[in-house]
């Protein structure tokens, strides 16, 4: 039986002025509670419940029907002591299900944020394909990349872009064309291991 803890059975025992000898009682109560106590269990539990469990709840019972000593506990303590554990098996069954709940949400919030071998293919792969990129932006034109670089990657727009250069909006429209093809290329080529050569266009 496990340990009732920091409560000293024998010394609740003799507070509940029940008869002479409440030690007798309490060998009278403990099988009918413990009955109780796990059929409160398994009620909430659907299952066979621990014995461990079962005996906790008798013991925790136990103090509570010591604490009662009214004249209608006195002349019937076994139905009286059964209804007390079947109501904590039953109060206990209930936090055993919540703790399952919590275990079962952390298991589904750490299999959430576990790394998958595809998410390291996945990673990796991205990683290339940016190394990839800084490769073939330094292969562009010193036009296209400037056009790139503050027309895509950054905030201004293409006709402040030509407007700053002097030149015509379609004209930008072109090369900024020229140049991505040119990096989708690069980028393509390094992937399947044939890198383009460098793009000639102005």
């Amino acid at each position: 039986m496990t340990q009732p803890g920091r409560d000293d059975p024998e010394r609740l025992i003799v507070a509940w002025n029940f008869s002479a000898n409440a030690l007798e009682v309490f060998k009278e109560l403990r099988d009918p509670m413990r009955q109780a106590a796990r059929r409160g269990l398994r009620f909430v539990l659907s299952q066979a419940p621990n014995e461990g469990d079962v005996d906790d709840v008798v013991t925790r019972a136990f103090s509570e029907v010591l604490k009662d000593i009214s004249d209608e506990v006195k002349r019937d303590p076994v139905a009286f002591a059964k209804v007390v554990a079947h109501r904590r098996g039953v109060d206990r069954g209930r936090v055993i299900i919540r703790e399952r709940e919590k275990i079962k949400d952390l298991v589904r919030e750490v299999e959430r944020h576990r790394v998958t071998g595809e998410d390291l293919a996945a990673a990796a792969a991205k990683e290339r394909r940016l190394r990839a990129a800084e490769q073939a932006m330094s292969e562009l034109t010193a036009q296209q990349r400037d056009v790139i670089e503050r027309t895509v990657m950054g905030q201004e727009s293409l006709s402040d872009w030509t407007l700053e250069r002097g030149t015509s909006y379609e004209a930008g429209r072109r090369l900024r064309a020229r140049g991505l093809e040119a990096l989708r290329k690069q980028i393509e080529g390094s992937e399947s291991g044939r890198p383009e050569g460098r793009n000639a266009d102005g």
